[in-house]
């Protein structure tokens, strides 16, 4: 079975050929948690703005949270997370690869407002935005895959 798998062409998602500026990466105006996301997932492929083959100049980013939907007692009991990032990708000498590049990313979850799941309502949240941000980065990844590949 493995042998099959193998010689169709299908790889697990971890064992793509990026191209080598994915290996020194500088990422500028990130928020605290892209910059996070960006260290988990690339980290020590991370480099000071010097030594990068890929610069990544966040231009703008967003995240907020909508009421989807409410009970019929009027409170709030779906909500949308909803992230919105623009960025530049810049190569070694500061030569434009993909300019005005936009990402928008969503997530739903229920929250019922009673008292004995608003704590794990609001963990869930947390990982829901942290889930986003990886999201980001390996959308990220993939415009840039495409951009250095052209």
């Amino acid at each position: 079975m493995l042998f099959l798998t193998t010689a169709c062409g299908y790889h697990l998602r971890g064992s793509i050929k990026l191209p080598d500026a994915l290996n020194n990466i500088f990422v500028s105006n990130a928020s605290t948690e892209l910059n996070l996301a960006f260290k988990k997932i690339y980290q020590e492929k991370l480099v000071k703005a010097s030594d990068a083959k890929l610069i990544i100049t966040v231009l703008k980013e967003e995240l907020t949270r909508h009421t989807v939907s409410t009970d019929t007692s009027g409170y709030s009991n779906e909500f949308a997370l909803v992230y919105r990032l623009d960025f530049n990708l810049l190569d070694d000498k500061g030569n434009a690869l993909a300019t005005n590049q936009h990402i928008r990313l969503n997530k739903s979850y229920f929250n019922n407002q009673s008292g004995d799941t608003l704590l794990a309502k609001n963990n869930e949240e947390i990982l829901l935005r942290k889930e986003i941000y990886s999201q980001a980065v390996f959308a990220i990844t993939s415009k840039a895959r495409a951009a250095l590949t052209q």
